[in-house]
């Protein structure tokens, strides 16, 4: 009782101890004398661990505590990657200066160590997530440990490599800053990851709802090895798998890294079904189509080489060549049973195939500049080749009427994409402005019933500037922009002037709550399919239509949130507005020269969504037991020149994760979305429910994926409601649920580690330009 009530007097004086508090202060830096940011710090009570008070370095390492007069003390320094470090405070060292403290790197743990305080540092423009000894123990790749971390409104699927926004939003993905695509993330070793940084409103700088950074420490000498392969188990027809493999070499400032992958997916069994009500000049047809299974299949290939000199705080080179390889083959069967038909079927078969290369080159190269200042150019240029073929059958069963239409479309596209960007830091300022150009030329050949050419050009401007920075409590991150967008094509085009602002403001009234608002204004450009003036038979009611007089339209964009952290959960409400004026929907209508229904795209009036969530995870037993929810319910409106649908719907996800010693479960249920958008209504798959485990051994990690569960049939549902042309369109692969897979890992590695650098800038084009019938 003596000692409970110390405690308590302890903790009360701490707390009412006056501006001017006694500190301990002092600055961290590793062995190659580099600051070490995002240490954790915490001031205990040298008798007994009582815990004092607690904070974390800044990005020069320095670091300042508030401390009790007269008191015995102990400062304990942890961090991802370094030992852990004890300092004793005496009880008449009052305003104490520790000077540079050196942490050594733990060789022998790679730095794994348990973060006791809370996991979320949060700043003015995004969050750091510190990952535990647990989590990382429990994983097997980058993109399972994103999985295990539970982040805000943010959806991981680690066996489908999927990464998203719970709303559907972007998300870009980065290692290091330097662009990444998904399987990048699959192949990282969790032990190297030291930090996440989670930009979930990100700056006027890219164009995504989020951005996702890992981290990693990379090594002086030496380097990896690691192979991963996936496949599914034959329950039904269909396989489905992937493979991967990595190597990377490092040497004094260089680094050189090779990765492949392979994916596949071998269906046997997938049809549609669909209900129609179209309104003719004829008068009304309605009919039933029942698909035939069917074979579909398709193979992605990726091969990436890459080059990095990192010389710290002066300056990095990077060069990644990239070359992705896609091949696809499906058919379709189906029957269909016409209201003006009562002795006739109209039976319809379709067969295509796809091929697409795309090879790209990207230089980035950072240099630190005096006084506070950095210069970042990046300039990516690359070309994607394109051939796709279809051929479509038609004709009654009896023998009234028969078509056959053959669509074969060669495409090029040759882009460049340059942006350089420059940004200076004062003590609680920071100043970035840049400018990014991109122009693409697309080329492209219709061939088979319908011929014609297509040659467009387009370009965008983009010149930007963002202010950050802090007063007390506030945070604020302040951006402008402003683009100038061109298009041409077949003689018509566009040209186009926007603005673009972007506001972050932040309330941090502690390290446990923080409340923030966001505002965004950009704009959409259309892509250059849809800009195409080309038109393309579909099947014997409908054809594809592009258009060259579609212009960019804004899009509105606010968000408010409301979190608090402890170190064993968080929890977050929000409301999130989005507006797009004049965006661009699907329109359909009947055309007397085709005989059929004309389906192409148009400029409508708006699109808004209003939508409310709240999101919360929980740990239980040192971490080795996660939970996480989400909850959102949603408005949606669209409005165009003679309609306006309205809906409201509700979407939620639980799942849980748990770690015994070297085995890994979790289990995850998601229910189906739904979205509105002008006149059709998606759903994604039945709600599921997925279960996976694994067991890791040295540097063997073995498991089973299981998703799917519960229902025989996956499912994907589109209803169009266009008054004239209605329809519930669904289709169903049999193969891929319920889905079993089985994985292997393995990996060896030799060296140690360095400091990580950096790449800022993210770019990419992966718009053909071509306009086909979807698959």
């Amino acid at each position: 009782m003596k000692n409970n009530l110390q405690h308590v007097l302890i903790f009360l004086f701490v707390c009412t101890l006056p501006v001017k508090a006694q500190v301990v202060k002092g600055t961290l830096k590793n062995i190659a004398d580099e600051p070490v940011e995002y240490a954790n710090l915490q001031l205990l009570m040298a008798g007994d661990s009582t815990f004092i008070a607690g904070t974390v370095s800044d990005k020069k390492g320095n670091f300042q505590l508030a401390k009790p007069a007269n008191k015995e003390l102990l400062l304990k320094i942890s961090t991802v990657s370094y030992q852990t470090v004890w300092k004793a405070i005496g009880a008449k060292e009052n305003n104490k200066d520790l000077g540079t403290i050196v942490l050594e790197e733990d060789v022998a743990t790679l730095g794994d160590v348990t973060v006791t305080a809370n996991r979320v540092i949060q700043k003015v423009d995004r969050q750091i997530v510190l990952p535990g000894t647990v989590e990382k123990e429990a994983a097997v790749s980058g993109l399972q440990l994103l999985a295990n971390m539970g982040l805000p409104r943010l959806l991981v699927d680690a066996q489908n490599r999927k990464v998203s926004m719970a709303d559907g939003g972007s998300v870009i993905l980065r290692i290091n800053g330097i662009p990444a695509q998904i399987n990048d993330v699959v192949m990282l070793r969790p032990k190297d990851i030291i930090r996440i940084e989670y930009h979930d409103m990100p700056g006027v700088q890219v164009q995504a709802d989020a951005i996702i950074d890992f981290i990693v420490r990379r090594r002086e000498t030496g380097g990896y090895l690691k192979a991963f392969y996936n496949n599914s188990i034959p329950i039904k027809s269909g396989l489905t798998g992937n493979g991967d493999l990595a190597a990377k070499i490092n040497h004094k400032l260089s680094e050189w890294s090779l990765y492949y992958t392979a994916e596949h997916r071998n269906y046997e069994d997938r049809w549609i079904e669909n209900r129609f009500t179209y309104q003719t000049p004829e008068g009304e047809v309605t009919g039933h189509t029942k698909g035939v299974p069917s074979p579909f299949n398709y193979l992605f290939q990726t091969a990436n080489l890459a080059y990095n000199y990192t010389k710290p705080d002066k300056r990095t080179f990077n060069a990644i060549f990239r070359g992705d390889f896609f091949n696809r083959f499906a058919k379709d069967e189906s029957n269909t049973a016409l209201s003006t038909l009562t002795d006739a079927i109209l039976n319809e078969k379709s067969r295509s195939k796809e091929f697409s290369q795309s090879p790209s080159l990207d230089i980035y190269y950072k240099e630190f500049l005096p006084k506070k200042q950095m210069l970042q150019v990046d300039v990516v240029g690359g070309l994607s080749h394109t051939t796709t073929y279809r051929k479509y059958n038609a004709e009654l069963s009896n023998g009234g009427m028969t078509d056959v239409n053959i669509s074969d479309i060669t495409g090029n596209k040759y882009y460049l994409i340059a942006e350089a960007n420059h940004s200076k830091e004062w003590e609680k300022l920071m100043l970035l402005t840049g400018i990014k150009y991109n122009y693409g030329y697309t080329k492209n050949e219709y061939g088979g019933n319908i011929k014609a050419n297509t040659d467009l050009d387009n370009s965008d401007l983009y010149m930007y500037t963002m202010l950050q920075g802090k007063v007390k409590k506030f945070g604020y991150n302040l951006g402008v922009g402003a683009s100038y967008s061109y298009f041409k094509g077949n003689g018509k085009g566009y040209k186009f002037w926007t603005f673009r602002p972007n506001v972050v403001l932040s309330y941090f009234p502690n390290d446990n709550i923080l409340l923030r608002y966001y505002f965004n204004s950009s704009p959409n450009i259309p892509s250059l399919s849809k800009l195409s003036d080309v038109e393309q038979e579909q099947d014997q009611f409908t054809v594809l239509k592009g258009n060259p007089s579609l212009t960019p339209y804004r899009i509105y964009m606010n968000k408010l949130s409301f979190s608090y952290q402890k170190s064993i959960g968080y929890i977050e409400v929000g409301a999130t507005h989005y507006l797009a004026k004049n965006p661009i929907m699907p329109y359909i209508y009947w055309n007397d020269n085709w005989n059929r229904f004309i389906s192409t795209n148009i400029n409508q009036l708006h699109h808004q969504e209003a939508s409310a969530y709240l999101l919360g995870n929980i740990s239980f037993f040192q971490n080795k037991l996660r939970i996480n929810a989400y909850g959102e319910l949603s408005h949606q409106d669209s409005k165009g020149d003679m309609f306006r649908n309205q809906r409201t719907y509700l979407y939620g996800y639980i799942n849980a994760n748990l770690y015994i010693k070297n085995w890994t479960v979790s289990v995850w249920f998601t229910s189906r979305q739904k979205s509105l958008y002008a006149n059709g209504i998606t759903y994604g798959e039945w709600p599921s429910f997925n279960l996976s485990a694994g067991y890791k051994w040295k540097q063997l990690h073995a498991g089973i994926n299981c998703y799917g569960l519960f229902y025989k049939t996956a499912s994907y549902r589109t209803v169009d409601i266009t008054e004239g042309h209605k329809q519930d369109w669904n289709s169903y692969i049999d193969d891929s649920a319920p889905v079993v897979r089985l994985f292997l890992q393995w990996e060896i590695n030799w060296g140690r580690k360095s400091k990580a650098a950096q790449k800022g800038i993210n770019n990419r084009d992966s718009d053909n330009g071509i306009l086909k019938v979807a698959y």
